[in-house]
């Protein structure tokens, strides 16, 4: 079935939302042992939307390409375009956001040395490439690491794709079975041989003490196999077919799932949690959502979870930034911070205020922007013929990328 024919999952852009929220909720909010048990756990988890985007990342990508990149119909080239023009523009955009309190705390400690710092690290972000070094995964704007991933899964994907299209149930079964056991290698040898000696695992360990925690937590290869689980769970979708009762079932069970375990976090292994422990749980949330037989999906798939699902890439880039800039505001005129509670409500009301006026005003129009300029790019001569094909393919690649002002249409960070 071609990707143009395929329904609009509504419920999934709704969950879009969910998991930028939980990450916001993680860096604004925060959790102490004074905090509740079951603040402590559902905040004090909330990275674990990390994971979720990466598995809902390799469905998505699955169910709107398979076809296409598989006949033909688009080349591998117009797909790296198309991923290009689609996260691009908000993210040179969090890099200019970023940019201003990083220089303002590197100028007041007066060393000219860590201008050059300053200069290679930004680099380092623009081209995607932060996650490979752990040492600066984290430091200009956090949450762009998995951005950084992401464009490292884009490549994978095209070699992934052609050799789960030909498998059936059971090897998918199986595939899936080893994805998540590779998932979960790394954290375990942490756990076991601890090579950062006695530093804790936990959030808060810097990486000069924690540095093979951090290349656990952010390095591309070691995050591929949850965005794998995401691919192979879209190629399931796609054989399956149909919605079930059984379907039902397995979103509330996926729901019971993951509350229980967000709940018990602090007790679970911290590496454990960052890494995919609850993969196979998202990538079941993820395939009954899409299935939208359950009550859950249907709450997610409301005009205004889809609207606020639209925009989540915008509120995952931007909150840490405008987060550095709301904390500098309040010392620049002297205000004091308000208490936590209302502290958070301002930074997330706020955040999601500017995340969908970015998302009309520079991410819709910057994707199509730089989608004609690649098109341009694509179609110079001498090949004229073939690459305004190829130019072509971008466009309609774009148009079943199924992105819109409704949201209505599956998206992937």
């Amino acid at each position: 079935m071609a990707a143009e024919g395929r329904p609009h999952l509504r419920a999934l852009t709704g969950l879009r939302f969910v998991a930028a929220f939980q990450v916001l909720a993680y860096h604004g909010l925060g959790t102490g042992p004074q905090s509740a048990w079951w603040m402590r756990g559902l905040v004090g988890s909330g990275y674990v939307g990390v994971s979720l985007f990466f598995v809902l990342s390799g469905f998505v990508l699955t169910y709107t390409y398979h076809d296409s990149l598989r006949d033909g119909t688009a080349t591998r080239g117009a797909f790296l375009a198309a991923r290009v023009a689609r996260i691009y523009p908000v993210y040179l955009l969090s890099l200019l956001v970023a940019l201003p309190p990083v220089f303002w705390l590197v100028a007041s400690r007066g060393v000219r040395m860590q201008y050059g710092w300053l200069a290679g690290l930004t680099g380092m972000y623009a081209g995607l490439l932060q996650a490979w070094d752990p040492r600066r995964a984290c430091v200009l704007n956090c949450p762009a690491w998995s951005l950084s991933d992401e464009a490292f899964f884009y490549l994978a994907f095209l070699l992934v794709l052609p050799v789960v299209a030909r498998w059936g149930m059971r090897r998918l079964a199986v595939a899936a079975g080893a994805a998540y056991a590779l998932a979960l290698l790394a954290p375990v040898l942490y756990l076991v041989l601890r090579p950062d000696g006695a530093v804790p695992a936990t959030p808060a360990a810097p990486v000069s003490q924690a540095y093979w925690l951090a290349v656990v937590k952010y390095n591309p290869l070691i995050r591929l196999p949850e965005f794998v689980m995401g691919v192979i769970a879209g190629r399931l979708f796609l054989l399956e077919g149909g919605t079930r009762r059984w379907h039902v079932w397995l979103e509330a069970g996926a729901v019971g799932v993951l509350g229980a375990v967000l709940l018990a976090s602090p007790a679970i292994p911290y590496p454990l949690m960052h890494n995919g422990l609850l993969a196979p749980a998202f990538a079941a949330l993820v395939y009954a959502l899409a299935r939208g037989a359950g009550p859950v999906s249907r709450v997610l798939a409301t005009r205004m979870l889809v609207r606020l699902g639209a925009a989540s890439f915008s509120l995952y880039i931007l909150h840490v930034p405008l987060l550095a800039w709301m904390s500098r505001g309040y010392r620049t005129f002297g205000v004091a911070l308000p208490p936590q509670p209302w502290h958070f409500a301002i930074f997330a009301t706020g955040s999601i205020a500017v995340s969908l006026v970015v998302f009309d005003v520079v991410e819709e129009p910057g994707r199509r922007l730089l989608r004609r300029l690649l098109v341009r790019r694509r179609a110079d001569p001498p090949t004229l013929g073939g690459m305004a094909r190829e130019g072509t393919e971008v466009r309609g690649m774009e148009d079943r990328e199924l992105v819109s002002r409704e949201g209505g249409r599956p998206g992937e960070i």
